[in-house]
C-alpha cells in the first residue's frame, strides 16, 4: 500500500472523530447541532428515537470500518517495517557480499598483476634465451663447418701422407734395392771339373750380399729391382789344362773366358772379363764351366764372381 492511501485513511479517521464530536455536542445542545444534508429528508414524528437508532447504527459501522481500517493500517505498516527491515538486512548482506567480493577482487587483481609481472619476467626470460639460442646455434653453425674443413683438412692431409708414405716407401725400396752388390770366390776346391756338359758355377765364399740377390746355394744372381748392372768374373787354371767359362743371362750366353793347353812347363794363368747389362726384375745371372775344361782355385781365391747395380731404371 502507498502513502497516499494512508493518508486518505487518516482523513477519514478525522472526519469520524469530528462527528463523534459533534455527536456528543448534539446531546448536550440540541438545537446547534448540525445535521448532514441528505435527499432524503428522515420523517420526524413526536419523536426523535428511530432517528438516533440509525444514526448509532452508523456511527457503529464507522467505527468498526475504522477499526478495521486502522487494524490494516497497522498490520500494513507492520509488513512494511518487516520488509524494510528485510531490505536493511538484505542490503546489508549484500554490501557484505559487496565488501568481500570487493576483497577478492582486489586480491585476484594483486594475483593478475603478480601474474602478468611474472609473465613479462617470463617473456624477457624466453626473449633472452631465445638470443643465447640464436647465438648458440650460430656457434654451432660456425663449428660445424669448422669441423668440416677440418675434416677435408684431415683427408687431405691423409691423402698427402699416403702419397708422402707411398714415395718414402719407394724410396726406401730404391735405397734398398740401390744398394745391391755380391762378390764371391769359388773357395779352396783346387782342380774342378771337367765334365761332359756344362756346370753351373757356384761361388761358395761370400765376401758380400748387399741385397741379398744372390744365392751362394745355387751360385745364381737374380735381379731384385730393373736397372743397369755391372758384373765381371775370373777364372784361374794349370797352363797344361783348358778351361772355359761362360756369363749366362736367363739361359743364354753373353760373355766368355777362356784359356788353351799350352806344351810346356806347368804353370797357372787366369783369365777375366767384364760387362754392363740391363736387366729387369727377375732376370738372372750366373756363369758356366764349358764341357771337358778345369778350373782352379784355392785358399787365395783366384776364381772370382762379382756384381753392382749401377742405377735404377
Amino acid at each position: 500500500m502507498t502513502m497516499e492511501t494512508n493518508e486518505d485513511i487518516l482523513y477519514a479517521n478525522k472526519d469520524v472523530i469530528e462527528f463523534k464530536n459533534q455527536k456528543a455536542d448534539l446531546g448536550n445542545n440540541p438545537q446547534d447541532a448540525v445535521i448532514p444534508k441528505s435527499t432524503t429528508q428522515p420523517v420526524i414524528s413526536g419523536s426523535d428515537s428511530p432517528w438516533r437508532r440509525t444514526f448509532l447504527i452508523i456511527a457503529v459501522c464507522l467505527g468498526l470500518l475504522y477499526v478495521l481500517m486502522l487494524a490494516g493500517s497497522i498490520f500494513l505498516f507492520v509488513q512494511y517495517v518487516q520488509t524494510q527491515e528485510a531490505q536493511v538486512i538484505s542490503n546489508t548482506e549484500l554490501k557484505t557480499q559487496v565488501k568481500n567480493l570487493t576483497a577478492e577482487l582486489m586480491v585476484s587483481k594483486t594475483k593478475v598483476a603478480d601474474l602478468e609481472k611474472r609473465t613479462a619476467e617470463l617473456k624477457t626470460q624466453v626473449k633472452n634465451l631465445t638470443a643465447e639460442l640464436m647465438v648458440s646455434k650460430t656457434k654451432v653453425a660456425d663449428l660445424e663447418n669448422r669441423t668440416a674443413e677440418l675434416k677435408t683438412q684431415v683427408k687431405n692431409l691423409t691423402a698427402e701422407l699416403m702419397v708422402s708414405e707411398t714415395k718414402v716407401a719407394d724410396l726406401g725400396n730404391r735405397i734398398a734395392v740401390s744398394q745391391v752388390v755380391f762378390a764371391a770366390s769359388m773357395g779352396n776346391r783346387r782342380n774342378y771339373g771337367p765334365f761332359s756338359y756344362s756346370v753351373t758355377m757356384v761361388y761358395e765364399n761370400v765376401f758380400i750380399n748387399s741385397g741379398g740377390a744372390y744365392n751362394s746355394g745355387t751360385g745364381i744372381f737374380t735381379t731384385p729391382v730393373s736397372g743397369v748392372y755391372f758384373f765381371m768374373y775370373s777364372g784361374h787354371s794349370v797352363s797344361t789344362r783348358t778351361m772355359g767359362l761362360w756369363l749366362m743371362k736367363n739361359g743364354v750366353q753373353v760373355l766368355s773366358i777362356f784359356n788353351h793347353a799350352l806344351d810346356c812347363n806347368p804353370s797357372y794363368i787366369t783369365g777375366s772379363n767384364s760387362i754392363s747389362l740391363a736387366l729387369e726384375v727377375g732376370d738372372q745371372v750366373y756363369i758356366q764351366l764349358y764341357p771337358y775344361t778345369w778350373v782352379f782355385d784355392d785358399s787365395t781365391s783366384h776364381t772370382t764372381f762379382t756384381g753392382q747395380l749401377l742405377f735404377t731404371l
